[in-house]
This record gives C-alpha cells, sequence and structure tokens, in this order.
C-alpha cells in the first residue's frame, strides 16, 4: 500500500491549468503498473482549475473481478506548459474490502490540501508523460 501516494502524486500532479487555452483541459486515460498491477487512470481536467480522477484498481487477479475505484477530486495550476501543480482536496474509495477500506483511504486523505508538483513532456498536443519527484512516470492520452 505505500505506493498509493505515489499515485496521489500522479494523480494530483497530472493535470494543471486555469484557462480553456490551456492544452490539459480535457480528459485523459493511461495506466500505471504498481505491485504488479494495472491501475487504470481516467482524468478530467476542467477549464475552471479544478479536475476529478478516477483510479481503478484491482481487488483481486481472478477473471471478472471488479476493480475498486478511488476518486481525487482537487485543484490545478500550471503556469508552463512543462511544469503543474495539483492539491487534491476530496478524496472516495469504493469497491475496496471492508477490512482495507480504512487503510487504503487513509493513504490518500493524508495528501489532501498538499499541492504536489510533477514534469510534463509532451508528445504533441494530445498525450504526454507525467513524472513525479519520487513516482512512476505515466503516459497519458486525450481521450
Amino acid at each position: 500500500m505505500k505506493q498509493y501516494p505515489v499515485l496521489v502524486l500522479v494523480a494530483v500532479l497530472l493535470f494543471s491549468g486555469c484557462a480553456a487555452k490551456n492544452k490539459l483541459v480535457g480528459t485523459w486515460e493511461g495506466d500505471v503498473s504498481q505491485l504488479g498491477q494495472k491501475i487504470v487512470l481516467n482524468q478530467v481536467m476542467n477549464a475552471d482549475g479544478t479536475f476529478v480522477q478516477v483510479m481503478k484498481v484491482p481487488t483481486s487477479q481472478e477473471a471478472g473481478a471488479v476493480p475498486a475505484e478511488i476518486t481525487i477530486k482537487g485543484t490545478w495550476t500550471s503556469t508552463e506548459e512543462s511544469k503543474i501543480t495539483m492539491t487534491p482536496n476530496e478524496v472516495s474509495v469504493t469497491g475496496v474490502p471492508k477490512e482495507r477500506e480504512p487503510m487504503v483511504k487513509s493513504q490518500f486523505e493524508s495528501e489532501k490540501g498538499k499541492p504536489q508538483q510533477a514534469v510534463l513532456k509532451w508528445n504533441g498536443n494530445d498525450e504526454f508523460a507525467l513524472s513525479a519527484p519520487d513516482g512512476p512516470s505515466i503516459t497519458l492520452k486525450r481521450k
């Protein structure tokens, strides 16, 4: 579970900006492997400087298992095309086994209100790699 704060950083740093002209505004998707599991990320970056990210995390290796969903809402800013700051303000967790829910939620709750920064490397206007200081790099594509 130690890897989830890194995902919060990725989620929080994933997008930033405050004007519609910012090319981050829109819906993005990507995935990252953590602890041998594929975590699917969907992120909506709004022109008003808010974001909503949904992470789908496998809860079992069994076929047909329903993934847990972690939803993070917050604000984002960007003063240059290659850097972003995101601040998570609200976290909800569904689909996690009841005995693990408090632990998972506390991992994300501990990041609330903390601005987190990342670097973006663009590949055109519809794809970029996001790199957080202590997390994995993830490639996101416009949906």
